[in-house]
């Protein structure tokens, strides 16, 4: 690829650790690059001039899972706490444990999460991954399940993955929260069969990929950052 003459490439890094390998060759190269959705080390960001990031501030995506497990508890905490011990009872499932994105959606969630009576029955991680988390999932005490009154995943996949499992054995649904807002947990949540998700500003995204495409030809760049993040937002039932 880096001898095809590209004007531009547009890389998705399913390692966000081998950036540096990635960038280096590019800028021997002179290519210019938009990395996005997985967030390289801003230190690897700067190997180039030509570099730069577009995606969301996982963070933030985080805290909005909070916030929106604050409003339901706020609100509904007599049908939210099951077992009535004035505590929300939760399950937390994490993409990959050292990943980027994981790490800072887990620790947003948590940061905002404070002043909620918070009991974290057990946290699994399950590599984004929807038939993973619901092998995982399985693999619970039953108690911890019957207890658990929300269950918070990192992405929509995994959510998707716990809503199986309750679902193939035919269990009441506790509250499910995700994130990325994909078209199959948008439908179950309208359905209201899911509580919420947050939506990563994609469109926005792939807004900003266009332009900053169209600047790099006409060699139009000097007024960019070089990490651009989109505003997340919450989608409820």
């Amino acid at each position: 690829m880096y001898t095809q003459n590209f004007d531009a490439l547009l890389i998705n890094l399913v390692t966000p650790s081998s950036a540096a390998s990635v960038l280096n060759e590019t800028a021997n190269h002179d290519i210019p690059v938009i990395l996005f959705n997985r967030e390289a080390d801003k230190k690897d960001l700067s190997i180039s001039k030509q570099t730069w990031y577009v995606g969301t501030a996982a963070k933030k995506a985080g805290a909005i899972q909070a916030d929106m497990l604050q409003n339901v508890w706020n609100t509904g905490k007599i049908n939210l706490d099951r077992n009535k011990n004035n505590k929300l009872d939760y399950i937390l499932i994490e993409g990959e444990q050292t990943h980027f994105d994981a790490v800072r959606r887990t620790n947003g969630f948590l940061e905002n999460s404070q002043n909620l009576p918070l009991n974290q029955l057990t946290n699994l991680s399950a590599d984004w991954q929807r038939d993973l988390a619901s092998m995982k999932f399985s693999k619970l005490d039953t108690s911890i399940i019957q207890s658990a009154e929300a269950i918070i995943c990192n992405n929509d996949d995994m959510a998707l993955g716990v809503y199986d499992y309750y679902k193939q054995h035919n269990l009441k649904l506790p509250l499910i929260l995700g994130i990325n807002n994909s078209p199959e947990m948008n439908q179950k949540i309208q359905a209201g069969e899911i509580y919420g998700t947050v939506d990563n500003g994609t469109n926005d995204q792939i807004s900003y990929i266009c332009k900053l495409l169209n600047d790099i030809l006409n060699k139009d760049t000097a007024n960019y950052h070089k990490i651009w993040y989109s505003k997340p937002f919450a989608i409820e039932k």
